[in-house]
């Protein structure tokens, strides 16, 4: 058997061996009132470090939450990732602010558009720095290193030094330890291996929407994944307004939406995303979804029925209850450990918080509410 072919069944089996599900749950996006409120960033395109009402980001498009209650945040258009601290003071973990690219410890280090993070089994953050067409790794102290890419875009598997990625968006963690990459350009779903393996899981590297064993799937334009015990791998399938699933032996099925954009409720074979861009497990077997062109959050619970968590539909930066609130263009969502969310707003510049109207804020600083691993939700 060939190291790719040996690498595509591993991570097969990592897909398939979750936790098992209790039975059905409430859905906690109906059950419960949401409201929008501010988190940081003054909502005007710049740079400046300090308090986070005052603090600027330039197309924020990931947030990744730590068990020390800290948001990091990946700046886009800034070329760095940045930290909320839980004292409500956002700081520079690492970047020079240059487009460009150099391992290194904080602004020694330089991104290319980093846009997606994952909270790893060491601690560390990785992101996906796609302009570079990499893989990065930041230490919390903001030590920089590559983990995957040679930085010529194409589509290569192999050593993790010599594989070749088109534009990395997505990355996801699952419990065995494999870093799963969404790279959007290039179609398709690849894993790293922690023994730094990169093969391809799903996608024919062809632009559309085709069910089927991972070599003959298709995506288009896929953004973001989670790992989740039950479901294993979910895609938000930008390009074909749907959540895909990458199940056991790599087999990929659509879970709801697609082909068409659209803004519909309900069961999954009739409801509809507009570019999903984003998503986040909500605990009970459900995933809350950006949806960026609807300017929503939407939930799809794990009887599959989805619904609309906040957002009126039209572009805004309104705070308030979900129901008036509005949202400039969404991208990355991570969830606290009170179970509210924290959503990269990039058309907004700004980190905004969708907060349960009961939630009980465990710990927090000033404003903030506790943080909670991304990971294995």
């Amino acid at each position: 058997m060939s190291a790719t072919r040996c690498l595509f069944a591993v991570a097969a089996v990592a897909l398939a061996v979750g936790g098992g599900w209790a039975g059905p749950a409430a859905d906690p996006a109906v059950d419960r009132p949401w409201g929008v409120a501010p988190f940081a960033g003054e909502g005007v395109a710049g740079f400046r470090d300090g308090p986070r009402e005052a603090a600027r980001f330039n197309w924020p498009t990931a947030v990744a939450v730590t068990p020390d209650w800290s948001v990091y945040v990946a700046d886009f258009g800034n070329h760095r990732i940045r930290r909320v601290d839980p004292g409500g003071r956002v700081t520079t973990l690492a970047g020079s602010g240059a487009d460009g690219f150099a391992d290194g410890t904080g602004p020694a280090a330089a991104f290319s558009g980093p846009n997606g993070l994952a909270l790893g089994p060491d601690g560390a953050l990785y992101v996906a720095d796609a302009g570079n067409a990499r893989i990065r790794r930041v230490a919390l102290d903001g030590a920089v290193t590559t983990v995957a890419g040679d930085g010529v875009r194409g589509v290569r598997d192999g050593p993790a030094a010599r594989a070749r990625f088109v534009y990395p968006t997505g990355l996801a963690f699952d419990r065995k330890g494999l870093l799963y990459v969404v790279d959007r350009w290039a179609n398709n779903v690849r894993v790293v291996t922690p023994e730094g393996v990169v093969g391809t899981l799903a996608g024919d590297g062809t632009p559309a929407l085709r069910d089927g064993p991972g070599p003959v799937a298709r995506f288009n334009n896929p953004l973001a994944a989670v790992w989740d015990t039950h479901w294993g791998l979910v895609v938000a399938d930008s390009g074909n307004h749907a959540l895909r699933r990458v199940g056991p032996d790599a087999v990929v099925t659509t879970l709801a939406g697609g082909p068409e954009p659209g803004t519909m409720d309900g069961p999954a074979d009739v409801a509809a995303f507009a570019w999903n861009t984003g998503l986040v497990g909500d605990g009970e077997g459900g995933f809350f979804v950006s949806d960026a062109h609807n300017h929503r959050i939407r939930h799809m619970s794990h009887g599959r029925d989805v619904s609309t968590v906040a957002g009126t539909g039209v572009a805004g930066e309104r705070d308030g209850p979900a129901e008036v609130a509005s949202f400039r263009f969404i991208t990355g969502i991570a969830r606290d450990l009170a179970g509210n969310l924290l959503v990269a707003d990039s058309g907004a510049h700004r980190i905004r918080r969708v907060v349960r109207g009961d939630a009980q804020v465990v710990r927090a600083g000033p404003g903030i509410a506790v943080a909670a691993p991304l990971a294995d939700d």
